[in-house]
């Protein structure tokens, strides 16, 4: 089955690793949550992973789901971390996707962090290590962290714990 995703790392990914993984499936990479959605109704594939809402932003609006359907929800939990490549005092600005800076808002303040917004929580990962930004940590799970050889600077940053994300299964109507 071709299965339209966020990328390699990403929450979408961990969803599929977890709950949906067969041997046999092929997974198409998009760059934004929109583009899983038009993937699918664009028969690219046919099925795409989705957050639909979150437990401490509530809906998530950043896709149109029309002509598509919402097969299954999938409940996952959800851990934030902060981590990079420099001195974690050194830390000036935070890079993540919008979604991620709302789940973490409190801990971003405290810190006055300023917010470089990405469209996906690898692609800040992928902006960190490229042009060696060692003034700027990124918000996304520790996996990422790990398998890229990041620092974690902290675990688990979200307002409140736990944190979650309902994930929707799409397809075409």
């Amino acid at each position: 089955m071709k299965i339209a995703y966020l990328g390699k790392l990403t929450f979408t990914h961990e969803l599929y690793e977890k709950c949906l993984k067969n041997g046999n499936d092929v997974l198409i990479s998009c760059k934004t949550l929109a583009g899983i959605a038009d993937a699918v109704r664009n028969n690219k594939a046919e099925l795409g992973i989705l957050p639909l809402k979150n437990g401490i932003i509530g809906k998530i609006n950043s896709y149109d789901l029309n002509n598509l359907k919402i097969i299954k929800k999938i409940k996952l939990p959800i851990k934030m971390s902060l981590g990079g490549i420099g001195n974690k005092n050194k830390i000036r600005y935070i890079i993540s996707k919008k979604e991620v800076f709302h789940q973490c808002s409190d801990y971003i303040k405290k810190k006055k962090l300023q917010i470089i917004e990405e469209k996906s929580t690898v692609s800040g990962i992928n902006k960190i290590l490229r042009y060696n930004l060692k003034d700027t940590a990124v918000i996304c799970s520790e996996k990422a962290m790990k398998y890229h050889k990041l620092k974690i600077y902290q675990e688990d940053i979200s307002n409140i714990k736990p944190n979650y994300t309902i994930f929707g299964l799409i397809c075409p109507k």
